[in-house]
């Protein structure tokens, strides 16, 4: 049994192994260790995408307020410059 683990994870553990989808306690915890890491990875990966998409939508943001001062500075009205007034 695993040395240091709450019993409550060693039940865990045992159920785990009852269950025959793993042979060996090294099995079990190798491939819960390599779905962490998966999980962190994707994680990671998921941030790095989104981070990506913030800063494209920020630059759009920053393209707008721009855009609505210049129209503002020429005494454009928002329908003026959508092609209706």
């Amino acid at each position: 049994m695993c040395r240091g683990f709450s019993p409550g994870l060693q039940r865990i553990v045992q159920l785990e192994l009852a269950s025959g989808n793993y042979a060996s306690e090294d099995e079990l915890l190798l491939t819960a260790v390599r779905l962490l890491n998966q999980r962190e990875k994707d994680l990671r990966d998921f941030k790095t995408r989104l981070q990506g998409r913030l800063e494209r939508l920020a630059t759009v943001h920053r393209g707008l307020s721009q855009f609505s001062r210049f129209t503002a500075k020429m005494g454009l009205s928002p329908s003026a410059v959508k092609g209706t007034g």
